[in-house]
């Protein structure tokens, strides 16, 4: 039983501020450079970081990026109409732009800063399977890549 035990507002405060552009790690560092405790009156560590996010319903960083219109790999990947491995594959070869890659894989930037034969490659799949437009564009693409 946690009696006694609360994180202070400020923290939170300052947890939440930090944990748009920090890992749980950089933000534990932070907060003890800073002087900060844990409600239990310890130093933090990410473990006690990630404790206070999800009991004051913080998200987390992973979630915070992908709300700027970054895109996680399955989806852009079903927007290409490619694999996941293909994809992977264009990151490594800098045909597509990366965001950030975490522990849980690739996040890419937003389609509008992708370049532009992803774009028409991406317009094309939308379009859908019926018209030749994706098929011609794929051609394209590999031609001049």
């Amino acid at each position: 039983m946690c009696v006694g035990r609360k994180t202070p507002p400020d923290v939170v405060a300052a947890i939440d501020a930090l944990a748009d552009t920090h890992n749980l790690q950089e933000v534990a560092a932070i907060l003890n450079e800073r002087g900060m405790r844990t409600g239990a009156d310890e130093e933090f560590t990410p473990k006690s970081v990630h404790w206070v996010m999800c009991n004051h319903g913080l998200r987390l960083r992973r979630s915070r990026r992908l709300d700027h219109g970054r895109l996680g790999m399955k989806t852009f990947a079903e927007m290409l109409g490619i694999s996941q491995a293909r994809l992977r594959e264009w990151a490594r070869k800098g045909w597509v732009k990366v965001a950030f890659r975490d522990t849980l894989g690739r996040v890419f930037e937003p389609l509008a800063e992708q370049p532009e034969r992803i774009r028409q490659l991406v317009a094309a799949q939308a379009k859908g399977p019926s018209q030749n437009n994706w098929t011609s564009c794929w051609r394209q693409f590999m031609s001049s890549a």
